[in-house]
């Protein structure tokens, strides 16, 4: 075996440490290990990978190292999936993403050579990977920022699933369209402006890449902060409800007990008078007068607590049976604003269609527990009429299309590792739901 070939092998299979670490990058927030746990672990994989693929490019004379590249991307990723905390959408994404760049950075190199060098180099080539890995770590240096603050946002804040999926799309389509872009022979790039052209039209693609990116990013973030802010002034709404019912108690029980001394002297007064059904009448009066609906403390947090008593107060007022069995974990990975808008939903929906039984008992049951990981939520409500489903779900009653909050309900148990089921029978309206509620992102 040629040992100058092994070395040259080595170096150019180093170009999977910066492109290590451009994965990495926007994952700042997201590592299940400490840095120098990660690093040590990468190196020594890299030690092997690179090893071993040099040693098979070699010995085999592979005139394309992307051939030995494949099973080592699937490696890598492996390994990036173990030592992230995010899904397997975002982890797949930025690693496709960072492959995508790569092979920007390849075509880049390809194009630049063929400027000085009459021809390709097959197989090994130094002096491709070392311009390779110099375009590489120019690059590299110039995203670094912007990855570290603005993708890294984008990981840390945008849950769901399905954005990700198909925002997939467009690294693969621009890594396919970098592979079928590099070039045959150097001498197609070298006739005219051809060279020029294809390393132009390459500049422009990367940078559209680029800029689809910038776009998504600030469209996520003015979309995250205005659904944050109708999310606070909701909550703050029903805060304020909530205080002001507990002032209204306040002052009713006060006046109560300021009137009681006076209630009792004149029940004494009929009863020595012997006037019973004066007394009687009194009484009864009395009672509906201290038949006062008191906020409640059904859990821990004063958020949800506040949500839950304001639709507490909601049932009560429509004359709605509620059987409610709130348990809570003391502590949870769900931030209070999302489970509130879960509560706030759901609440919504079943005193909306208790409201349309006109006669006869109207309920709402909800059941609050949690066992392991998970929060297990089950409600159960009463309604009048027929509802409407499509391959959607379930059809709004108040308008055209689907249910909103069913679908965000559904959505919500999908970032959060969860189950979402609703159904009806016999008019009877039922929702199952899970949230795992520990390390959500593992």
């Amino acid at each position: 075996m040629d040992r100058v070939e092994f070395l040259k092998g080595l170096f150019s299979f180093s170009i999977i440490i910066p492109a290590s670490i451009m994965c990495y990058l926007p994952m700042k927030n997201q590592l299940k290990f400490s840095v120098k746990k990660i690093a040590l672990l990468l190196a020594g994989a890299f030690v092997i990978i690179a090893t071993v693929s040099s040693l098979i490019t070699v010995l085999f004379n592979i005139r394309t190292i992307n051939t030995v590249l494949m099973p080592d991307m699937i490696i890598c990723f492996l390994l990036f999936r173990y030592t992230v905390k995010t899904d397997f959408a975002k982890t797949l994404f930025v690693f496709l993403s960072v492959i995508c760049l790569f092979s920007t950075f390849s075509l880049f190199t390809y194009e630049i050579e063929s400027f000085y060098k009459p021809e390709m180099d097959y197989g090994i080539s130094f002096s491709f990977d070392l311009l390779f890995m110099g375009i590489s770590l120019f690059f590299m240096a110039i995203l670094a920022y912007p990855m570290l603050k603005y993708y890294s946002w984008m990981i840390d804040n945008i849950k769901y699933k399905k954005l990700w999926y198909s925002f997939m799309v467009l690294p693969i389509i621009v890594t396919l369209l970098n592979i079928y872009s590099i070039p045959i022979t150097y001498l197609n790039l070298r006739v005219g402006m051809v060279g020029i052209k294809a390393l132009m039209i390459n500049s422009i693609i990367f940078l559209l890449y680029i800029l689809v990116f910038a776009l998504f990013y600030i469209f996520s973030k003015t979309t995250i902060e205005k659904t944050k802010l109708e999310e606070q002034n909701f909550m703050l709404e029903i805060q304020t409800s909530y205080n002001e019912s507990l002032q209204t108690y306040i002052n009713q029980t006060a006046k109560a007990r300021h009137d009681l001394k006076h209630s009792v002297h004149l029940a004494q007064c009929l009863l020595d008078e012997g006037d019973l059904d004066s007394l009687r009448k009194y009484l009864c009066k009395y009672y509906q007068a201290l038949n006062i609906t008191a906020p409640v403390r059904l859990c821990s947090s004063n958020a949800i607590n506040a949500v839950l008593n304001y639709y507490r107060q909601s049932a009560i007022d429509n004359e709605i049976d509620i059987t409610w069995k709130i348990n809570m974990p003391p502590k949870s990975e769900i931030p209070e604003v999302d489970f509130c808008g879960i509560l706030g939903n759901l609440s919504e929906n079943a005193i909306s269609a208790c409201k349309t039984i006109s006669e006869g008992r109207k309920y709402f049951d909800l059941s609050i527990d949690y066992k392991g990981d998970y929060i297990y939520i089950a409600a159960t409500n009463n309604f009048c009429g027929d509802l409407k489903k499509s391959d959607r779900g379930y059809e709004s009653t108040k308008h055209k299309g689907g249910g909103i909050g069913l679908r965000s309900m559904r959505n919500m148990a999908e970032v959060y590792g969860g189950y979402f089921e609703a159904v009806d029978v016999d008019n009877k309206f039922c929702v199952n739901m899970t949230l795992k509620y520990v390390d959500v992102n593992a």
